[in-house]
């Protein structure tokens, strides 16, 4: 009898014990869920943000670089703009230009002439 109580008693405990350990667990999981949201949340607050900000900056330098092209040209008539396989630099004031052509390995430095300019006899 006193055997029976007792392996009641041992068995009574593991059950116990598990069901403690389901509520700690429940709760952990329940608390890191949470948390997760949370985080998950500002997460896609930060991006959206980030992503707002990218697409103003594409803008400006879109509309930058359209202002950049204008500019080339009123002076030049054949105006080149930079690319990925060719680098353009122009002086401050758009008569004078440097070309390297990294396909063709040329480098090339034009200027314009002066409307004023006669050549001389």
């Amino acid at each position: 009898m006193k055997r029976g109580i007792l392996i009641s008693i041992v068995i009574g405990g593991l059950f116990i014990s598990q069901n403690i350990k389901a509520e700690n667990f429940n709760t952990y999981y329940q608390n890191t869920y949470n948390e997760f949201k949370s985080y998950n949340s500002e997460f896609y607050k930060y991006k959206k943000r980030v992503d707002e900000e990218f697409e103003a900056y594409k803008k400006i330098m879109e509309e930058e670089f359209e202002n950049y092209k204008k500019n080339i040209e009123k002076e030049w008539k054949n105006p080149i703009v930079p690319s990925q396989k060719v680098f353009v630099k122009y002086s401050n004031n758009y008569k004078a230009r440097k070309i390297v052509d990294f396909n063709n390995t040329t480098v090339k430095i034009e200027v314009l002439r002066p409307q004023n300019y006669k050549k001389s006899s």
